[in-house]
């Protein structure tokens, strides 16, 4: 009778979740769609637009472990280079995943980025960031307003979202103490 009891609030339980995410769901799927990115994505289309708007974030960031001035910036970057890295590695089930090319815009960034030092850098670096996570956050959104449970990278995406999320809230610090 106990466990009848228990998965019959369970169940409820369950329900009312549903139905409270059911509009907040809508409203993720509107704010992608708005964003640029697909609102529902393939495990391929997942893997290669993750895979690109990581790349660039793992560029800019390998270029900011030899450039940024503020030792937070620094350290940031060397987390980002070795995140990126290792989702890389898990998406592409290679040990050694080989870096993309960047489009025009990406390549055009970046040379801007190289142009800059000091505080500029620092700051340049860190608005790519987070634009760049806020990009990655889309993806991962995307693909998982459309994944069925079980789908091949939903735990990647469900990590990287929590990890993404984080980062961007670290950014935003990081960017009010770089500028002091």
């Amino acid at each position: 009778m106990h466990r009848r009891n228990a998965l019959m609030t369970f169940s409820g339980i369950l329900a009312t979740s549903a139905f409270m995410a059911a509009p907040r769901r809508a409203a993720l799927a509107q704010s992608v769609a708005e964003s640029g990115t697909p609102t529902r994505l393939t495990a391929s289309g997942y893997k290669e637009q993750a895979l690109k708007a990581g790349n660039f974030s793992k560029q800019i960031s390998q270029l900011a472990v030899k450039n940024a001035t503020h030792p937070k910036v620094k350290q940031f970057a060397e987390f980002e280079v070795a995140e990126q890295t290792t989702v890389a590695q898990v998406l592409t089930e290679d040990a050694h995943p080989q870096p993309l090319a960047l489009d025009p815009h990406e390549a055009e960034l970046l040379g801007q980025l190289e142009a800059q030092s000091g505080k500029d850098f620092d700051a340049h670096y860190l608005q790519s960031q987070i634009i760049g996570h806020q990009q990655l956050l889309n993806i991962q959104q995307a693909y998982l307003s459309g994944a069925m449970a079980g789908q091949q990278y939903e735990p990647v995406a469900v990590l990287a979202r929590m990890v993404i999320q984080m980062h961007m809230t670290m950014l935003q610090d990081l960017r009010t103490e770089a500028a002091a």
